[in-house]
């Protein structure tokens, strides 16, 4: 690809698409249990499906950190021979967002709870900014660019940050916001799911710090 992104998910997507024209089933933002344990800890951008080989699609900048990262991942895939990795170099420039104080972030999730009793949906917009603030606020090296929410949603549950239970709910609210914020005005939300989604959001931000979890 020869063309200029705007940002990596811009990146990613394009990618996939590509892969798809190609015959591949793509899965953006792959949940764990689909791939081997020895690859699932790397958390890929994606997968490609469907074909041989299996692929694992890594969207990296250039440098030390991201070139250590991929050296690990090959010799994961070693051990995995039907898996082979897609690279992909980016050349974004990477945005490092402000960390919010809780102070800042209450009054974010008081003003969605107003709005949710007139447009359900922009509250649900508002709650997704807290809570990428809120897990921002307390993984400020793991989130420090703008993150989807579903990169934030898988790393917080297999940290036990998330149950279970409530890491389901939020991706059925990440799917309601992704289908909403591109366009698809057929898409609603019942104020109750929204009222849950925000008082999940309440509890991440009032609980005792997460370091006492799972370790970054």
């Amino acid at each position: 690809m020869t063309e200029i992104w705007d940002t990596e998910r811009e990146l990613l997507e394009a990618t996939a698409r590509d892969l798809t024209a190609k015959g591949y089933d793509v899965v953006i933002e792959p949940s764990p249990n689909l791939l081997p344990a020895a690859l699932s800890i790397f958390r890929p951008d994606a997968i490609a499906l469907g074909r041989e080989p299996k692929l694992i699609v890594e969207i990296a900048s250039e440098g030390a950190i991201a070139a250590a990262k991929v050296a690990r991942l090959q010799e994961a895939l070693a051990q995995n021979p039907e898996w082979k990795l897609h690279l992909v170099i980016s050349r974004v420039k990477r945005t490092s967002l402000s960390v919010m104080p809780n102070e800042l972030i209450a009054p974010t999730l008081d003003s969605a709870k107003k709005v949710a009793q007139i447009e359900p949906r922009a509250a649900l917009l508002l709650g997704w900014s807290a809570f990428e603030a809120v897990s921002r606020a307390r993984r400020p090296s793991v989130f420090s660019r703008p993150q989807s929410p579903g990169r934030i949603i898988e790393r917080l549950a297999a940290e036990g940050v998330l149950t279970p239970t409530d890491a389901a709910f939020l991706r059925e609210m990440a799917h309601a916001r992704n289908a909403f914020i591109h366009g698809d005005l057929t898409q609603t939300v019942d104020l109750s799911q929204v009222e849950r989604f925000l008082s999940t959001i309440e509890c991440l931000l009032s609980a005792a710090p997460w370091s006492t979890l799972t370790p970054e």
